[in-house]
């Protein structure tokens, strides 16, 4: 699971937004100093133009909560947010007079849990418990899967800032039996400072100006989306190790993704600064993420999961669906019934959360039982755990018969979702129906080899796994009901059997 939404205030934390609002503005035009004025003389133009329209409106959508909730979160970041005159008439909880007190030498984390005591303690009557904020990773989610029964998750952060404005989260999740970790890369770099560029890809002008991958006619290789350059994993490093260790020191997760390193994108380097064969990239890649793995004793996952990576890698995004049709203009087209969506809003992008139907094209050759071939599995399935790109999860497309359940029940891979609050809400049923069944059998086949794959029927719709000498798994993925002397299996539906045994476990017809 990727959990999306990292702000330390998220839109369902204000319980009567039109009145913080009106609040705000009535401070705007007094002279004495308050914890309202403090906040509106902090705030941007646009907020402030947003802000004093509230109170006028019959009711505030969700596109204004959450234009709020943005720009509260950034104003929680800031270290200069109190002044003791400000929160002179505020009853502060002891919690909040300790962090004052200590302020100058307070930590990320620390400085974002004081702005929040400091908000709430002004405004208890607009807004929920702080204990409470929060989207994606945050104490309400993690008390969501419990409450569910979810008790064995991969739950991964697409950036950083989640995971360091709340470490203590991150220690919740990992008592609740859980790994968590970041989404990282040290594949490209981009030039410090520059626009619309992403974390992982900034470092310093020393890095940007002499690690890039170098062609022979002396070209840098360009990076990812056409920016920036791809970074040489020789000079990149140092830097694995710092940042990975002080990240580390931040949130201590137990998991760790990095992006790209087993897909196979290996190249000749003719930088004369840092020379490597296809053969020395690969090794280079590889011996990051061992140094990740057994420095920081982190479950180790990166893209691909290419042959060179097995022994090395925990788990692999991408080995069950690849990247699907990159470069289809009906994938990027808004018009496209097929559009995948934009990256917005940023706590639950529509690239990742919104449903769509497959093209036929690619649903034959990605998605349809008669094309494909457990081939990965069959080699792999006791030492990597795979799974879907995270572009392309379980719930991405649209999935008439359950195809792409029964998939990851018959090859024994894991389901991969995005999830905020709100989308926790509208797809438990669906999580937690395929956990009941794919959790149990997975504790039991995940360390055995895939032995054997066979088609039951003669049109193949029917098809067996078998995991060691142990379970047998058959999925119908046709109309009809498939009987075998011991067992029937109903159309769009699969049966595990444990062989010498009568033991069943079913997923039944939708």
């Amino acid at each position: 699971m990727y959990l999306w939404g990292s702000a330390l205030i998220a839109r369902g934390d204000f319980t009567d937004l039109k009145r913080l609002a009106a609040a705000l503005v009535a401070a705007s035009s007094a002279t004495a100093a308050s914890s309202a004025a403090r906040l509106w003389s902090l705030m941007g133009a646009a907020a402030r133009t947003l802000i004093a329209s509230l109170p006028q409106k019959e009711w505030v959508d969700a596109y204004d909560k959450g234009q709020c909730a943005a720009e509260f979160d950034r104003l929680l970041s800031r270290r200069d947010l109190y002044t003791p005159e400000a929160w002179a008439g505020v009853a502060l909880p002891a919690e909040a007079m300790a962090l004052v007190a200590s302020r100058a030498t307070l930590t990320e984390a620390e400085v974002g849990r004081l702005n929040c005591l400091l908000l709430y303690s002004a405004f208890p009557d607009c807004l929920r418990q702080v204990d409470s904020w929060g989207d994606g990773l945050c104490p309400q989610q993690l008390h969501h899967f419990t409450e569910a029964g979810l008790d064995r998750l991969w739950l991964g952060s697409p950036d950083w800032h989640g995971l360091s404005c709340r470490p203590a989260v991150v220690q919740q999740a990992i008592a609740q039996g859980y790994l968590v970790g970041p989404y990282d890369s040290f594949n490209s770099i981009q030039a410090p400072g520059e626009a619309d560029t992403w974390e992982t890809s900034q470092f310093d002008r020393e890095l940007y100006d002499t690690g890039a991958i170098v062609r022979a006619d002396g070209s840098k290789r360009t990076g990812f989306h056409k920016k920036g350059s791809m970074l040489s994993p020789l000079a990149a490093e140092p830097w694995v190790e710092k940042r990975v260790s002080a990240l580390m020191e931040v949130f201590h997760c137990n998991s760790w993704f990095i992006d790209c390193d087993a897909d196979g994108e290996l190249f000749d380097d003719y930088s004369s600064q840092h020379p490597a064969t296809q053969e020395e990239d690969m090794l280079a890649r590889l011996h990051r993420m061992a140094w990740i793995r057994d420095t920081h004793k982190a479950v180790i996952g990166s893209e691909g999961g290419k042959s060179y990576a097995a022994s090395t890698i925990h788990f692999a995004h991408g080995m069950m669906t690849p990247v699907i049709g990159w470069g289809d203009a009906d994938l990027t087209s808004r018009s496209s019934p097929y559009y995948l969506g934009s990256y917005y809003p940023p706590e639950g992008p529509a690239v990742f959360f919104k449903q769509v139907p497959m093209k036929e094209a690619h649903r034959r050759l990605y998605a349809d039982p008669l094309f494909r071939l457990p081939l990965f599995e069959m080699v792999f399935h006791d030492s990597v755990v795979s799974t879907h790109q995270w572009g392309y999860g379980s719930l991405k497309f649209e999935d008439p018969g359950r195809v792409r359940e029964l998939l990851e029940l018959l090859y024994g891979v894991p389901p991969l979702y995005h999830l905020n609050l709100d989308e926790w809400a509208k797809r438990k049923d669906v999580i937690t129906a395929h956990y009941a069944v794919f959790s149990p059998l997975h504790r039991e086949i995940a360390l055995l080899p895939m032995s054997d794959f066979r088609y039951l029927s003669d049109d193949h719709l029917v098809q067996q796994t078998l995991f060691g000498q142990t379970v047998e798994v058959i999925a119908n993925f046709g109309d009809q009901a498939f009987a075998r002397a011991d067992l029937q299996v109903p159309g769009h539906a699969l049966v595990a059997h444990w062989l010498g045994t009568s033991r069943l476990s079913r997923i039944p017809q939708p």
